[in-house]
């Protein structure tokens, strides 16, 4: 089977999988464990274990479907750096989107805040940071290796945007997964995307803990006061906000832009000093592509078939579906 089909298929029952649950049985397992506990596992149980089963049965290696190669310390610390620059882009896409859906993550936190802070951490930064990266930049991204960088990240994307299942996050989700995708081929490692990811969601976290903390020690009528004078802001006001939200969003992609080159930069010439001292006897001028990188000059030709790409069209038929129905 083509690993473009099987990528895409994989996702789409995937997708089917994490549906029937939220349908069958969410209302048992809550009834079982509790909603808090039930968010501690939810991700194992729909995605982890559909990443474990796709590598027994299509008898992959894990280490070279999930990249689980080694980083090295200079992109680690970019991959960290680059989740802090994310934020304010993540969070003019959310304003824009908030226009039009509600919050549920917001709601989610809510539910969550009186929880202790080092289960919050491992449920909404250490777990999505696991379980996402494996399915999106695991199996997806590994299935489109014989693509270009920019088709498999917007794909990538895509996926990871459907993932969530939620329109309010589908267009700065959609905007991370094209950047953990590029990030994870320029490394042609996983461990820069979870790196990032799991910064990213600590943040928030971390955010959350400390605006609690504040509440507590300033008294909660007067940050509810505060927060109240927020949503009467008028128009024009809320126009302003919006204004400087995009300007810093604009300054931390740029950021983030020139980071990723940076990162592509270095391990290019990396991969190409490796592929020297490996062909000692090469005597052309040698200029390796480094989208191509995990191949180590061995690129192979890209699936040219449509049908490749069918069950990736129903993904997202059936995902337009569910969010009309539910929306």
């Amino acid at each position: 089977m083509k690993s473009i089909f099987r990528a895409n298929l994989f996702m789409l029952l995937l997708i089917i999988f994490m549906l029937a649950i939220e349908m069958f049985l969410v209302r048992d397992l809550i009834g079982l464990l509790g909603y808090v506990n039930l968010m501690a596992v939810h991700e194992y149980i729909a995605l982890l274990i559909p990443a474990v089963a796709f590598i027994l049965i299509t008898k992959q290696s894990p280490k070279e479907v999930f990249r689980l190669n080694k980083i090295k310390p200079l992109d680690a610390a970019i991959a960290i750096i680059i989740a802090f620059f994310a934020q304010p882009v993540a969070s003019f896409l959310s304003q824009i989107t908030a226009f039009f859906f509600d919050n549920p993550v917001a709601q989610a936190f809510e539910i969550l805040k009186d929880i202790s802070y080092p289960k919050m951490l491992f449920m909404m930064a250490i777990t999505p940071a696991i379980c996402e990266e494996l399915v999106t930049r695991g199996i997806v991204l590994h299935g489109y290796n014989k693509t270009s960088i920019l088709k498999a990240a917007l794909i990538n994307g895509l996926v990871f945007s459907i993932l969530h299942l939620d329109l309010q996050q589908s267009l700065y989700t959609f905007v991370l997964g094209v950047l953990f995708a590029y990030m994870v081929r320029i490394t042609n490692s996983i461990w820069a995307s979870v790196l990032c990811h799991f910064t990213f969601n600590g943040i928030q976290v971390t955010m959350l803990e400390l605006s609690q903390m504040l509440k507590d020690k300033v008294g909660t009528e007067a940050i509810e006061a505060a927060q109240a004078a927020q949503q009467t802001t008028t128009a024009s006001e809320t126009l302003i906000l919006l204004a400087v939200s995009f300007v810093l969003a604009v300054g931390s992609a740029a950021a983030i832009v020139g980071l990723l080159v940076y990162m592509n930069s270095k391990n290019k010439k990396a991969v190409a000093a490796a592929y020297s001292e490996s062909n000692p006897n090469d005597n052309m001028n040698y200029e390796i592509d480094n989208e191509r990188a995990y191949l180590f000059n061995n690129v192979q030709q890209e699936e040219r078939s449509l049908g490749a790409y069918i069950p990736l069209v129903i993904l997202i038929i059936v995902y337009t579906a569910i969010m009309m129905l539910t929306s």
